[in-house]
């Protein structure tokens, strides 16, 4: 049965047979996709999609329909969950805090307790062993805020995918369950992991890092085909946004740092004594409000 005729069903609208779905304009570029829908991520609705309010976990399932049941970000922490019943789960990714073979184990044993049909799983950022290239250097520098993660051995993390028994793992794949095509991919628009914390974290990059997330906007450009924004521009954006965001609400903690000069055209830089706090994100941005200081 068509997918579009089964959501009719299901909001009471009698059969017609197929009927054409008008595709978002932005299907072919995610990363357009993701900076014009995350303008107002509280109001998102895409044209084109219902929004449903969601139903009880015990709703019975109408007949002749088959119903998913969508998750993520469990992060390890799947004792108490009650899930809703349903034909195929779908967990979309996070389901370890750093992917740890002892939490892919946990989290495969509790896959092993659920009565669904299909169990279909795709990695998310947390996952890091999941790709080796990263999560060997991560390990080779010893990263402070990781500890269990240094501790691994390339041996520990060569497979890892392996321990996910009772499910379907899918990366840079599709599967087709109960006539539906599912394709999962854990990798993210370049707008969203690097610049997710770029406010804070880009001004006390090293030139070796920058030229490393420089390296990997080119080479999205050149997978994708498509023309991205540079990961300066995305830092000065997302600094400019986020100033005024505070500049404009006297409830932030920050609201005061942004204190005018009397001129009223800038505002007042801030003195710092060390190189990390003068890169931090309130320094910086005022510099970037601004234009050159004198103190």
């Amino acid at each position: 049965m068509d997918f579009v005729e089964q959501e009719r069903m299901a909001h009471g609208i009698p059969s017609q047979g197929k009927i054409t779905i008008t595709v978002d304009e932005y299907s072919s570029n995610p990363t357009q996709a993701f900076t014009h829908y995350n303008i107002n991520q509280s109001r998102f609705q895409p044209p084109h999609v219902h929004m449903v309010d969601p139903i009880p976990y015990d709703t019975p399932k109408p007949a002749g329909h088959t119903r998913f049941v969508c998750v993520s970000d469990t992060h390890s922490r799947t004792d108490g969950i009650q899930m809703p019943y349903g034909d195929i789960l779908l967990h979309t990714g996070d389901f370890t805090e750093l992917g740890l073979p002892t939490e892919v184990k946990k989290f495969n044993d509790w896959l092993g307790t659920l009565p669904y049909e299909y169990k279909i799983v795709i990695a998310g950022n947390h996952e890091l062993t999941f790709d080796k290239d990263f999560i060997a250097e991560l390990v080779k520098q010893d990263y402070y805020r990781f500890p269990s993660v240094s501790k691994l051995k390339p041996e520990d993390f060569d497979n890892v995918q392996s321990l996910l028994t009772n499910c379907i793992y899918v990366q840079d794949s599709e599967v087709t369950v109960k006539g539906f095509q599912i394709y999962g991919t854990p990798w993210c628009t370049i707008e969203s992991i690097p610049s997710r914390c770029i406010t804070a974290l880009y001004d006390n990059c090293s030139a070796q890092d920058r030229k490393k997330l420089r390296r990997v906007v080119n080479t999205a450009q050149r997978i994708t085909q498509t023309n991205l924004p540079s990961i300066d521009s995305v830092y000065t954006s997302r600094c400019l946004r986020q100033a005024a965001n505070i500049i404009e609400d006297p409830s932030h903690p920050g609201h005061s740092l942004f204190s005018p000069l009397p001129s009223g055209r800038k505002s007042l830089c801030l003195k710092a004594r060390t190189t990390t706090l003068k890169d931090s994100f309130y320094p910086a941005v005022i510099r970037l409000l601004n234009g050159p200081c004198i103190h």
